[in-house]
């Protein structure tokens, strides 16, 4: 006759299996909410990385295409009292997301050397950097021209009733906040000829935009006052009127600064800030500090600071002819 289990015997056995079922069970959801946080924040820097080259690309090209005589500033920040508040707002005849308004068409004496397929093309006085014609066929009189491109739905710099600038304008949305973002985080967006707009990043805290100017034309980014504080956050001084304010932009604007803070990874185990609730950026060569805001209740979240620098290099009003 074979002998049965006893009581302390099964109630042992249940008790170790059910301990080596917990430890199986705290592993395996340790890995997925491991493997969930890194698919999130991989999924972060992704978007992080497209919607800050986009960004640059905008600022590289601030005011490319907008002639001497706009009516309309090539750049402007604006800071407010708090993160809902700021925008940053570009004026371009290039909208990096439309390919209609790539390119460019260089004319002499009314020939084209160069020729764009689009009937919607503003042309620019390479001399006088003023805007000479509008449509498919070049500018009849002598002289050079570029033609540039134009979005139908521009909504600046109107030449001879037409609209060539389009409206780049970023600023910090709650609407649409993406469930893996911290609830008083925002999305930035950009916004292009007063359209809704788009996220290009998600989980914004904070941002702010900061200048180099070089006032003296010696090459070399000056200190205002003989202090060390070397950038600038208003641009309002440059020009009263749009022509020199825009003139002053392009002749002594160096370095756009663009710093963001944003969650880096969802809330999760082990993720953890302790500090205040300012992150303060310090300037390499200055003394300058850019405050970033985080929202309240940001612990057990991960945050990063991302910080774009960018020569907006892009051709102001045309190319510009040097004469000795």
């Amino acid at each position: 006759m074979r002998k049965g289990f006893s009581l302390i015997e099964l109630l042992v056995t249940l008790v170790i299996v059910s301990i080596l079922m917990l430890a199986v069970y705290y592993t395996y959801t340790s890995v997925v909410a491991k493997t969930k946080t890194s698919f999130e924040s991989i999924e972060l820097n992704i978007e992080k990385s497209i919607g800050l080259e986009l960004l640059r690309l905008d600022l590289e090209h601030v005011g490319y295409g907008v002639a001497a005589d706009a009516d309309a500033k090539i750049i402007e920040w604006n800071e407010g009292s708090g993160p809902e508040d700021r925008s940053l707002t570009i004026r371009s005849v290039l909208n990096n997301t439309d390919s209609e308004t790539i390119g460019w068409q260089l004319c002499s004496g009314g020939t084209p050397l160069l020729s764009l397929s689009t009937s919607s093309i503003v042309y620019v006085d390479i001399t006088a950097e003023t805007y000479a014609g509008l449509g498919a066929a070049c500018p009849s009189a002598s002289g050079i021209y570029v033609g540039f491109p134009y979005d139908g739905s521009a909504t600046e710099c109107e030449y001879s009733g037409t609209n060539v600038c389009s409206t780049i304008i970023y600023e910090l949305s709650d609407s649409n906040l993406p469930s893996h973002c911290h609830p008083d985080t925002y999305n930035l967006l950009r916004k292009v000829n007063g359209g809704s707009g788009s996220p290009i990043l998600s989980c914004v805290a904070d941002f702010k935009v900061r200048f180099d100017l070089d006032e003296d034309g010696d090459g070399y980014v000056d200190c205002s006052g003989g202090t060390d504080i070397c950038w600038v956050a208003d641009l309002s001084s440059l020009g009263s009127t749009v022509a020199d304010y825009n003139a002053n932009v392009r002749s002594k604007l160096r370095n756009i600064h663009v710093y963001i803070l944003a969650q880096e990874s969802g809330k999760g185990r082990g993720i953890r800030y302790v500090g205040s609730g300012t992150f303060s950026v310090d300037e390499t060569l200055t003394s300058n500090v850019v405050g970033l805001e985080l929202p309240a209740d940001h612990e057990n979240f991960s945050w990063k600071i991302y910080k774009l620098t960018v020569n907006p290099t892009g051709m102001f009003g045309g190319l510009k002819v040097e004469t000795e």
